[in-house]
């Protein structure tokens, strides 16, 4: 990322300089990529409270939604379903993009090796393609506890 110095002026005349940010991507493991390609940096949703979301129960959540429902007011919430690895069944999802994830343990693991490859007891397996040699030279059965 650089930054490229560019002054607004306000309606008043005074001036401001401020950092428009630029983007790019180095390194690329798979060769250059089309020119038509766009990136778009994003900022992670805040997880302050989160904690106290996973401490409200289902049968509060499904009652919410219950009510929201018979208010017929033609907007109500509904529980996404998803899978939970350490239940090893399906159960109300709470956190991450549009509720897909249970518990913030898995929703942090899955982060964690889904964005950055890094191995835990819910998600052991590396992910990485078979050209990434970081894979190749990580010893197998590290883990985030």
């Amino acid at each position: 990322m650089t930054y490229t110095k560019v002054i607004e002026t306000f309606a008043d005349g005074t001036t401001v300089a401020l950092r428009k940010p630029e983007f790019f991507i180095s390194h690329l493991a798979y060769g250059q990529m089309r020119e038509d390609v766009e990136i778009s940096p994003r900022v992670a949703p805040p997880m302050i409270g989160l904690g106290l979301l996973e401490s409200i129960s289902d049968k509060a959540l499904l009652a919410i939604a219950k009510e929201q429902k018979q208010q017929n007011l033609g907007v109500s919430g509904r529980p996404n379903q998803v899978w939970d690895v350490e239940k090893q069944k399906t159960v109300i999802g709470r956190f991450g993009w549009k509720a897909g994830q249970p518990s913030l343990m898995q929703q942090n693991a899955s982060a964690f090796n889904g964005d950055l490859g890094l191995t835990s007891r819910l998600f052991p397996v590396e992910n990485c393609t078979s050209s990434q040699s970081v894979c190749k030279t990580m010893p197998s059965g590290g883990s985030l506890k």
